[in-house]
């Protein structure tokens, strides 16, 4: 028997009342009135403050508990559960900063040579950097633009973030290539 119980519940098994999460083996009668040796298998919510930690983008929102949370920092919940139970949570809710950069200076002076975001690894998953001329032509599809064969000028881009959290969301804006 698997089962589930609230913190401060009681679950009758045989002749027992248990309160502690565990293991636990009885011999029961069955409908046949034989003996049968019963495991159960008892967890307890609420026992425990589980910890939830949650990354945004700076300037978004994580809602939670009919809250809505902008700031960093640790948020202590109390939580209900399908079955009723209240469960305590501790939400580590931090920020993660996405930099694009507005100029770059494709000269093979090893110095702002490539036009690329700047991110946290671990929380990316993926991306994809697109470049479109002033007249809407896709001139570059990628990672990081060199812009090595490209005139000095201002173009837009499209950068598509995959997030380890399964979000995902598109920067648009524009870059100046300087010579």
């Amino acid at each position: 028997i698997n089962q589930i119980i609230c913190q401060g519940d009681v679950y009758e098994f045989g002749k027992a009342q248990i309160t502690e999460q565990g293991t636990y083996l009885d011999t029961l009668k069955n409908e046949d009135n034989c003996d049968v040796i019963t495991t159960l298998v008892l967890q307890v919510i609420g026992q425990k403050f589980d910890t939830i930690g949650v990354s945004i983008l700076e300037g978004e929102s994580y809602d939670i508990n009919n809250q809505v949370l902008t700031e960093e920092g640790d948020y202590p919940l109390s939580l209900t559960t399908n079955l009723g139970c209240d469960s305590l949570v501790l939400l580590e809710l931090t920020h993660f900063k996405i930099y694009i950069p507005n100029v770059f200076t494709p000269d093979s002076d090893l110095n702002n040579d490539l036009f690329k975001p700047f991110f946290p690894f671990e929380d990316v998953s993926s991306y994809d950097v697109l470049i479109y001329d002033r007249w809407g032509n896709k001139i570059y599809e990628g990672k990081n633009w060199n812009g090595l064969d490209t005139q000095t000028g201002v173009y837009m881009y499209v950068i598509n973030f995959d997030f380890t959290n399964g979000s995902s969301k598109s920067f648009f804006g524009d870059v100046t290539l300087l010579r």
